[in-house]
């Protein structure tokens, strides 16, 4: 029962409803009541002050002279307010006319008497009788706020600091001062009170003034929001702000170290990251070349300077993946600048290259590559070198550096040879020889490289609409690391293969929502990394990379008719015969022509680089995390770069919304990517038409076959029509590659003349054909026999061991799809063989 009476009661919806009417009907009477009550106390006050100001007129006209008082005139209400209305008399006609209503002043009304004290107050000799009586008509605490407001801006405006780097502190103080100054405080002749109060010097108050009347005049919306400064006259243009930043960009090295990538803050928590670039020369020198190539952007060195962009860095550390003809030139120039100190050389390579060719305008190609070629009939064969007597002494020694082959042991007592920088003294005539040599292919070399460059920026600047432009290139292998490691891990590290793509396409309507136009051009650019538990980087894991690349336009639905790529030349990887062989099958395979372009040996540094150097940096952080992701393979690592990466970057803030990461795709690459079987029963001629059907085949020298065998690989040659095997075909293993002999060599078989060009390899014998592949044998694997080139008609293949007893002799199997092509190849033959 306690329990129960304690409980509170619960109340229905319609007994809560007529509680909280009743509440809002008391609610209502008590704000009325207290309205009323405010009216009272208004007028209480009012006639609380009315009879203290006619207190204050009564000791006021104690202090007055009072002369004359017997000739009062009687004054009417009227005249009285007629008298209040005038402007403050003198003192003389004050006192008299105070004389004058004393008379009638005790007979007026309160309010009349109230009146009468606007009359001394408004007359500037009242302060001081005030003063002398103790009078406060609320005055102290009138001058109380406003000496408190005054004192809380200047605190304010001391809190945030004259000087501060903070954007949120700079906007708050140029809004209190505005808002606090106007118009009239210059008009008003107040701007020294003002500076003296808010602690500031007179011209900070003059120009937020100034502001204040800009901002008052101003028709734009927001213009309070906005509390910008005026642009100046001399401002720099858009336009040519971004000529200077990609000026710095463009002649900037981009560095390929893991770990030379920076951070720039966006917004809060978000960082831009970008890859170092060097300068490798001095800012002056770099404000010289951008005056030289565009000489129609006036521009101030000191703005040029403050416009280089926040990832450039001066080089301070080794430089590595160097061009060889530069860097050996360079040697060979400060060692010929020492020895001419008297003729006073150009202290930089390029014034000195211009001043031994004739100087001829870009405009006029033939005759500048004649110069360039070193055929000129003015500056040909280095006449405008000057030459002194010392290019002849053969006695005085001078120290000099150039790279050599040379020849060590490797860790299994081979001997190899590697090319290395030496320094060596050499006379001076043997110097001069060297240097006037290496003259010619830099000229050459330098201008090449060049030439290549500016192409690329011309193809990646005008590509036509409906083609799309790759740069590729292999990245160095990323090496696993991790937190915690033991000595053996510490030793043997893995790897991962990693191929950068960068690629470039113009926007289609259906997937960017807006559509690239000769008139505005809206290019896409996506980063894609072809990462590999596999080491070689070669030909066919290109190939391969390749055909995955199209396999992802087709999904994406990406109209392409043409297609530009831009690639270093490494000849494993893309510039020998192996990849021009694959190149001429791209048309028919892809169905789109490729035009691949190359640039100069030990150039081609680019964006594709840093793209690289960013991820493998990022892996390295994340090696470090001890409990985050473990990284020990291809496939974590695709994951973890697909978790971490492969979103763009999005803001809120309005004044960084143009800021986003350029849409990475990431690729696994694993399985079998080589060319099998690398035959030419597809191949098709250059001048092929837009439809590609009906293409007719052309005659092929299938002696060039030859040269795209390499030691190591598997080929197939063509079996003689009457062989004991009753075989089309033999498969060898190549022990060596392609080569002419010298004298004559006599087999088995038949007998190889001198210069018959030959390929060497170990014979696979075919002992069973079943439904799954044709099985072969090594057949005396230490006995070499040769072949023509001529018959070989396929390379590259493919062979899977299959598991025997006989420990002695391995067993492979070729596939079945792969034995009916070499067939069909076979039958293209038109002449019958003979024996081998």
């Amino acid at each position: 029962m306690g329990n129960a009476k304690n409980e509170k009661r619960k109340y229905t919806e319609e007994e809560n409803a007529e509680k909280n009417a009743r509440r809002s009907v008391r609610r209502r009477a008590q704000r009325e009541r207290e309205k009323t009550q405010q009216v009272k106390d208004n007028a209480a006050k009012i006639d609380h002050d009315a009879q203290h100001y006619a207190e204050v007129i009564s000791k006021v006209m104690e202090l007055l002279p009072k002369k004359n008082v017997k000739h009062l005139v009687k004054m009417d209400l009227q005249k009285l307010k007629e008298f209040s209305e005038q402007e403050p008399l003198s003192r003389k006609k004050t006192a008299k006319s105070v004389e004058i209503i004393y008379g009638e002043f005790v007979n007026l009304t309160t309010v009349a008497r109230a009146h009468l004290l606007v009359t001394f107050l408004n007359h500037v000799d009242m302060k001081e009788t005030l003063e002398l009586l103790g009078v406060d008509f609320g005055q102290k605490n009138s001058k109380r706020v406003e000496e408190e407001f005054v004192g809380n801006v200047f605190k304010g405006i001391s809190s945030l600091g004259t000087k501060t780097r903070s954007a949120d502190k700079s906007i708050s103080r140029r809004a209190i001062l505005t808002s606090v100054v106007s118009e009239d405080t210059t008009k008003n002749r107040h701007v020294t009170a003002f500076a003296k109060a808010l602690g500031l010097s007179r011209k900070t108050v003059s120009r937020y003034a100034k502001r204040r009347k800009t901002l008052d005049d101003s028709t734009m919306e927001g213009n309070w929001a906005l509390m910008c400064r005026n642009p100046r006259s001399d401002k720099i243009e858009d336009n040519i702000v971004k000529i200077v930043s990609d000026f710095w960009t463009e002649r900037t090295r981009p560095s390929p170290n893991v770990r030379d990538v920076l951070k720039h803050r966006v917004t809060r928590n978000n960082y831009d990251e970008h890859i170092k670039h060097w300068l490798e020369i001095t800012q002056h020198e770099m404000y010289i070349k951008f005056t030289e190539e565009n000489p129609d952007v006036k521009i101030g060195q000191r703005m040029f300077e403050n416009l280089k962009p926040w990832y450039v860095r001066a080089d301070k550390v080794l430089d590595t993946c160097c061009c060889r003809y530069h860097v050996e030139f360079d040697y060979h120039y400060q060692v010929y600048r020492k020895l001419r100190e008297e003729i006073a050389p150009p202290t930089r390579v390029s014034e000195f290259i211009t001043s031994i060719i004739c100087n001829v305008s870009d405009d006029h190609v033939d005759d500048r590559m004649t110069c360039i070629k070193g055929v000129c009939d003015k500056c040909g064969d280095l006449k405008l070198l000057p030459k002194t007597n010392e290019d002849l002494d053969t006695v005085n020694l001078v120290a000099c550096k150039r790279f050599k082959y040379i020849k060590y042991s490797t860790r299994l007592g081979k001997d190899a040879t590697r090319l290395d920088l030496v320094e060596e003294e050499i006379p001076i005539a043997t110097f001069m020889q060297s240097f006037r040599s290496l003259i010619s292919p830099y000229i050459k070399h330098s201008h090449y490289s060049k030439w290549q460059a500016t192409q690329f920026k011309t193809n990646r600047d005008t590509f036509p609409i409906g083609s799309i432009l790759s740069v590729v290139d292999f990245a160095e292998n990323y090496s696993f690391s991790h937190q915690k490691e033991i000595q053996t891990q510490y030793y043997h590290t893995d790897q991962v293969t990693i191929m950068v793509q960068v690629f470039y396409r113009h926007a289609q309507l259906d997937l960017d929502g807006v559509e690239s136009t000769y008139v505005k051009r809206m290019i896409k650019k996506e980063y894609h990394f072809y990462i590999s538990d596999d080491k070689e980087h070669d030909t066919h894991f290109v190939q391969h990379c390749f055909g995955l690349f199209f396999q992802y336009l087709h999904q994406r639905g990406i109209q392409i008719d043409h297609h530009f790529v831009w690639s270093d030349g490494c000849a494993s990887q893309f510039k020998s015969s192996r990849p021009f062989f694959a190149l001429s099958r791209y048309h028919r395979h892809h169905k789109i022509p490729h035009l691949w372009s190359f640039f100069e040996s030990g150039h081609g540094k680019g964006e594709h680089d840093g793209a690289g150097a960013c991820i493998k940096r990022a892996l390295k952080k994340q090696s470090f995390d001890y409990e985050g992701d473990r990284l020990i393979d291809a496939h974590t690592v695709v994951e973890w770069c697909k978790k971490h990466f492969a979103v763009q970057v999005s803001t809120s803030q309005a004044s960084t919304s143009h800021v986003s990461t350029p849409h990475r795709v990431f690729w696994e690459i694993t399985g079998e990517w080589k060319q099998v079987p690398l035959v030419v029963d597809d191949t098709y001629g250059s001048d092929h038409d837009d439809s590609f059907e009906d293409v007719p085949l052309i005659s092929i020298d299938y002696d060039h076959i030859s040269g795209l065998v390499k030691q190591g690989d598997v080929f197939a040659v063509i079996a003689e029509e009457a062989n004991i095997e009753k075989v089309e075909y033999y498969l060898l293993r190549c022990t060596e590659e392609r080569t002419k002999l010298t004298c004559e060599i006599t087999s088995e078989v038949t007998t190889f003349f001198t210069g018959s060009v030959v390929v060497q390899g170990t014979y696979l014998q075919q002992v069973k054909a079943l439904q799954s592949g044709i099985h072969f044998v090594d057949y005396k694997p230490d006995k070499k026999v040769y072949h023509y080139t001529h018959h070989i008609i396929a390379t590259g293949l493919q062979l899977q061991q299959v598991k025997t007893t006989n420990s002695k002799r391995k067993k492979w199997r070729l596939d079945v799809e792969d034995h009916e092509k070499l067939l069909q190849v076979i039958e293209q033959r038109a002449e019958p063989l003979g024996i081998i």
